[in-house]
């Protein structure tokens, strides 16, 4: 969990991983820290900012610092790394709290991590760097192997002591509880599906320009992870262990996701598939004739599981 508090606005942010977090980081950054200093994360989502810092402040080292350092920099401080009276006056702000549909947070985070992050698609890369317990039996396609992973750390989400990456785990681990929320007079939930959501930023920052007309997002669909057949029951199986996420954010923002209902009515078959998309986070009946990419490149799709 990311917990920021804007001094300044008197405004606390919780950022979750593969909920916009790098957007997001970059536009807080770049409004908080100032120039030049802002330039040293890298705010490579907010608009001509490199442009900017290239031509005013080339003498600044773009990209020096991580945007997820837990450091505090500028107005914007770390809840978590800050002293006490400056935690109390986190938890006692006005809260920004973004979220996603659970379905297409997981899918994003395995194809980018499985393929875009360095790993290209080698299941030895993802078990080393990502999910220490990733099966390597290519029996079953990759993206069974990762939904397998997830279910088997069970609700502690962690095995054998070690817990499961946050890329990976429930919304409601990181932001989405009320530990985390109870104590904030007011919460600002934004709707990462939901056009202009975020601009929720910019107005409690008290800035003229929205936050949609100052950031380019990155989530655009990564057609080159291939689809893959996954066993209904994993689906189901999966529906159960994600339920935390979608009831906690129907019952706190009214807000329904169709993923939910789609994969919690499958039935509890191991033999008949479906195909899934990461990519496009589509479900679909599989065609007759299937090409390598459908049986998820290393095959095994039709195993049982």
């Amino acid at each position: 969990m990311s917990r920021w508090w804007h001094a300044e606005a008197n405004v606390a942010f919780c950022l979750t991983a593969k909920v916009g977090i790098s957007e997001q980081l970059d536009y807080l950054n770049w409004h908080s820290v100032g120039l030049p200093g802002a330039c040293q994360y890298g705010p490579i989502h907010v608009l001509s900012a490199r442009a900017i810092c290239a031509a005013a402040f080339n003498t600044t080292p773009w990209g020096s610092y991580s945007r997820y350092g837990s450091k505090s920099r500028g107005a914007l401080l770390n809840a978590a790394h800050t002293s006490p009276e400056v935690r109390v006056r986190c938890a006692s702000a006005p809260l920004v709290v973004p979220f996603r549909d659970p379905w297409a947070r997981l899918c994003s985070a395995f194809s980018d991590k499985m393929y875009h992050d360095g790993c290209d698609g080698d299941d030895s890369c993802f078990r080393r760097r990502w999910i220490p317990w990733f099966s390597l039996d290519r029996q079953r396609n990759l993206f069974v192997r990762f939904l397998m992973a997830l279910l088997q750390s069970g609700t502690a989400q962690k095995v054998n002591g070690t817990s499961l990456n946050g890329h990976f785990n429930l919304q409601t681990s990181w932001c989405l509880n009320s530990r985390t929320i109870s104590t904030h007079p007011t919460v600002h939930g934004a709707q990462l599906e939901v056009a202009g959501s975020l601009d929720v930023f910019s107005r409690l920052l008290g800035r003229t320009t929205p936050f949609s007309a100052t950031v380019q997002g990155a989530y655009v669909p990564q057609s080159s992870t291939p689809c893959f057949l996954v066993p209904e029951n994993v689906l189901r199986r999966l529906a159960s262990w994600l339920a935390p996420d979608y009831h906690y954010i129907r019952r706190r923002f009214n807000v329904t996701y169709a993923s939910f209902t789609t994969i919690s009515r499958l039935s509890s078959s191991a033999r008949q598939h479906l195909r899934v998309c990461p990519h496009n986070k589509t479900i679909t009946t599989p065609e007759r004739h299937l090409d390598d990419d459908d049986m998820g490149i290393d095959g095994g799709a039709g195993e049982e599981v």
